[in-house]
């Protein structure tokens, strides 16, 4: 993210622990952060705090959703 917190990268994901052969979790995932990011206002965007949670809150949504589990979830922000 810029400092205005605008994306300049895709969002990357690692599903430690958790099987995912075809890779559709990880798309799903993805998709689940760029509509979570999408949904925070500029001035959210810009603070770290509120992007790591709606992260955090998205990855597990998505992944409660598709397995039933409530993973584990480290979220790192890289401000370019």
């Amino acid at each position: 993210m810029d400092g205005q917190g605008r994306p300049k990268a895709a969002p990357v994901v690692s599903l430690r622990g958790i099987e995912d052969p075809d890779g559709d979790l990880a798309e799903a995932v993805v998709a689940g952060l760029k509509e979570a990011l999408a949904d925070l206002s500029a001035a959210e965007r810009r603070d770290d705090g509120r992007v790591e949670e709606a992260t955090r809150q998205a990855v597990r949504r998505v992944v409660r959703a598709h397995l039933g589990k409530k993973p584990l979830t480290d979220v790192h922000i890289v401000r370019i």
